[in-house]
């Protein structure tokens, strides 16, 4: 088997023997990754009809549950084998105010906005009185929702 590598230098006091050895590894390495890459790339693309197949289901029981549940429900919906417990939508906070934000935060320290500089909602929130919060700030629907799915037969066990 040829061996190559690709340095140009090597480490120095290796003898040329030590380095045959190493290169001999590091090749049966080489080619045991690639095989094991290659059985993934193999086995994902086998997996890509179901991959969309439960997407495609998944997005279903999300367009009856929309219909079914209002924002803040969330459901488990059974069938014969399994059940699937749908959440309720998630939210997203967004800031409004940004200079407000700013202000009020250099307001509790001088400095402190500067230190932040770039900071979240989970920083503000730190800092912030949840009226503060309220002013610069507006939580809406993000419209997502997650399904868990459930071998009830693994349940039973």
């Amino acid at each position: 088997m040829a061996v190559k590598i690709k340095s140009k230098e090597s480490k120095k006091g290796v003898t040329k023997e030590a380095q045959s050895s190493s290169a001999s590894k590091m090749a049966a390495l080489v080619d045991e990754l690639g095989k094991v890459k290659a059985q993934i790339s193999a086995h994902a693309k086998k997996m890509e009809p179901a991959t969309k197949q439960a997407a495609k289901l998944e997005a279903e029981l999300l367009t009856w549950a929309d219909m079914m549940y209002g924002d803040d429900q969330k459901g488990v919906v059974e069938g014969e084998k399994y059940e699937v417990e749908i959440t309720a939508k998630g939210n997203k906070t967004e800031i409004t105010e940004n200079e407000d934000a700013f202000n009020m935060l250099e307001a509790i320290e001088e400095g402190l906005s500067w230190a932040l500089l770039k900071f979240g909602i989970t920083d503000l929130k730190k800092y912030l009185t949840p009226k503060q919060f309220d002013e610069i700030s507006i939580t809406s629907r993000c419209s997502k929702r997650r399904v868990k799915v459930t071998d009830k037969t693994n349940l039973l066990e």
